[in-house]
């Protein structure tokens, strides 16, 4: 009884925390479509689909991980912008009463202006794809943006490296644009990918103590 007591502990250690995964495509959304049964809650009553830009975007995936997307120009606020024809997630001063980027041209992270997303839980990317102010995935040899977590600085990330970078955790990633305004130093976010370390329900846990004590209950019970 004593083995089977140690291991299911030994078990139930191990599997304290379950690594759970999330993909964003920015793009898809923009673009007017959504595969993965995501849920759209956002500041304004549309569908969250199709080119559209938000004071507050949130998405939330099937396994319970939600981003919400907010823009800042400066220390302005600025407009979180869906935009499509291949492009994805960026940033907008000024928006038509329809809701569309004006002028049309600032629909992306341009120069001065930040990205924020925030996570409901701990967060780290395993996975980014950026698009330029062509929408294409041609970056110039040093732009760059420089990568705010948690109120920590990290620095200035090549825009075409992501893959080589190491992603922190945190539950607020800034990225803040420190290159210029040509279309190789702007960016969208098409895609993202994220993973979450999130606790075992403490039913488990009490299943344990239970367990537990029930043994002991027993143990008591045959010297008696």
């Amino acid at each position: 009884m004593k083995k089977i007591i140690f291991a299911l502990i030994a078990a139930a250690a191990a599997t304290s925390f379950q690594v759970q995964a999330a993909t964003f495509d920015f793009q898809a959304y923009a673009d007017g479509s959504a595969s993965n049964g995501e849920v759209f809650v956002n500041s304004l009553s549309n569908s969250g689909l199709g080119e559209y830009g938000y004071s507050s975007y949130s998405v939330e995936a099937t396994d319970g991980i939600k981003v919400t997307a907010t823009g800042n120009n400066g220390d302005s606020p600025a407009f979180a912008y869906l935009d499509s024809g291949n492009a994805g997630l960026g940033v907008c001063k000024a928006l038509t009463t329809g809701h569309q980027c004006t002028p049309s041209s600032d629909d992306n992270v341009t120069s001065g202006e930040t990205l924020v997303l925030t996570f409901n839980q701990e967060v780290s990317f395993t996975d980014m794809t950026l698009r330029n102010g062509g929408h294409g995935t041609t970056f110039g040899e040093d732009s760059t943006f420089q990568l705010t977590i948690d109120n920590v600085l990290f620095g200035d990330v090549l825009l075409g490296d992501l893959k080589l970078f190491d992603w922190g955790s945190g539950t607020v990633f800034e990225f803040f644009n420190s290159s210029g305004e040509a279309n190789p130093d702007v960016f969208y976010i098409d895609s993202m990918t994220v993973v979450s370390a999130v606790p075992l329900p403490a039913a488990v846990w009490l299943f344990g103590s239970a367990l537990l004590g029930f043994t002991g209950f027993r143990k008591f019970k045959s010297k008696s």
